[in-house]
């Protein structure tokens, strides 16, 4: 017995000192980038993903796994996917996080043992992409608002009756997604309201949104009444109001002019398909068309003496804040014409530009 333990004792301290010296050795332990992508939202590449079949075992791992729940060190925000962001395995059923963009993200998703992908974006999703790979969609999609009682229950009722693995995603993977993954992580894998804070937190998610924090801080399980009176069939693309349809626009145009400017107002390596004046003038374009809609009427049904007034005054101050977002469009357009660009006018009007943005999405959108 003696010498079996002092050969079990040599096996565990060679089998320690290998693992210890694979570790030194490899890339992402010398650049770390676990760390680093806390500080940054700048995914570093070559860092391996925590997915895969492997890190999905079979059985739900329990609340108290997940490291932002149990520890108060940073953990990372997420990691590239093909072209998705900020996606990272919370869990053994969920998974979140930016919108797929090409047929191959839904590949990839297919890889890691995704069964169902949950979208809360107000885009429209690529069912038919999902459906090549054999997975499923279902669509609820919410505001920076919060979530009402219906989409909680809806949301609920996917994550407990169909079969995971879940990625649930919204555009960045940095808000509203965090905030559904609460709706099945508290709901289906019993976290707590504080683990699932902190999961929001680790996510990226903008303390500003005080109504995604208030989903999990108010989160009570659907009764089987309310589970009775939600729709039978769980959408796959659910009908988007004209507004958020706006957004998601606004929202995609935005993220290529400010790869344009990333890239000295130049055509963005990633993305060789941008024009930098044409997507200017686009988005220029894109906001006069916006001032043209209803966008902000009263919904169906409304008090129409109880809310005239108010609804008048929003459409009111989001025409004045869309002229302002257009004009500096426009004059971004102009900088961006030149050859060489005006490299001092074109920043001018960008910041301009982003604050008006800024301004209108906190009265608006918000």
């Amino acid at each position: 017995m003696p010498a079996l333990r002092a050969t079990t004792a040599t096996v565990l301290a060679l089998t320690i000192a290998l693992t210890l010296t694979a570790v030194a050795l490899s890339p992402c332990w010398m650049a770390p980038c676990w760390i680093a992508e806390v500080q940054a939202d700048e995914p570093r590449p070559g860092c391996p993903l925590p997915l895969g079949p492997a890190a999905i075992p079979a059985a739900t791992a329990p609340a108290a796994t997940s490291p932002a729940a149990t520890t108060g060190v940073a953990v990372p925000k997420g990691h590239d996917l093909g072209r998705m962001h900020n996606v990272h395995a919370i869990s053994a059923r969920f998974l979140r996080g930016s919108q797929p963009e090409i047929h191959d993200d839904f590949r990839l998703l297919k890889e890691q043992g995704v069964k169902v992908i949950v979208s809360v974006d107000g885009a429209r999703p690529d069912v038919a992409a999902a459906r090549t790979q054999g997975l499923r969609y279902v669509h609820v999609p919410v505001g920076y608002g919060g979530l009402t009682r219906a989409q909680v229950v809806l949301l609920y009722k996917a994550f407990s009756t169909l079969e995971g693995p879940f990625y649930v995603h919204c555009h960045h993977g940095r808000h509203r997604g965090p905030a559904a993954c609460a709706v099945g992580l508290m709901g289906v894998e019993g976290w707590t309201a504080e683990q699932a804070v902190a999961e929001l937190k680790s996510a990226g998610t903008a303390a500003k949104y005080d109504g995604l924090y208030a989903v999990p801080a108010q989160f009570q399980k659907p009764t089987a009444e309310e589970l009775a009176l939600a729709p039978a069939e769980l959408p796959e693309s659910a009908e988007i109001p004209a507004f958020k349809e706006a957004m998601v626009e606004i929202d995609q145009g935005w993220e290529r002019l400010a790869a344009v400017r990333k890239a000295k107002w130049g055509v963005p390596a990633e993305h060789p398909d941008v024009a930098p004046r044409h997507e200017a003038l686009i988005f220029a374009e894109y906001l006069r068309e916006l001032g043209r809609r209803d966008l902000l009427a009263p919904t169906a049904g409304a008090d129409a003496g109880a809310v005239a007034d108010t609804a008048a005054a929003a459409a009111a101050d989001f025409r004045t804040q869309l002229l302002g977002a257009e004009q500096a469009a426009w004059d971004l357009a102009k900088a961006l014409e030149g050859s060489p660009v005006d490299a001092s006018k074109a920043e001018a009007a960008f910041l301009r530009l982003q604050t008006s943005c800024t301004s209108c999405h906190e009265a608006h959108r918000d």
